[in-house]
């Protein structure tokens, strides 16, 4: 039995075979359900203005894309995990 992971935002197949380097930034803007979106949303409304206030909007916006690579990261990573090293 294969696993089918296309089906999650980020996927290693699509982003190196047909060269869709748009998706390691664009999977960050996919949300799997409306409560996914509101948390985030609310997370962004609570801590983002306080955050801005503190460091600035180039500081903010810095601290915002690093996190966007760094989750992108794991999630790839989680990816290959769960497809070449945990058996089926």
């Amino acid at each position: 039995m294969k696993r089918d992971l296309g089906q999650y935002a980020i996927c290693l197949g699509p982003v190196f075979e047909a060269k869709q380097f748009y998706r390691i930034l664009t999977s960050e803007f996919t949300h799997g359900n409306p409560a996914h979106i509101i948390f985030n949303m609310s997370g962004l409304l609570i801590f983002g203005i306080d955050v801005e206030k503190t460091y600035g909007t180039a500081f903010y916006l810095l601290i915002h894309i690093m996190l966007m690579v760094i989750s992108v990261l794991i999630s790839m990573a989680f990816y290959v995990f769960m497809v070449f090293l945990v058996p089926v």
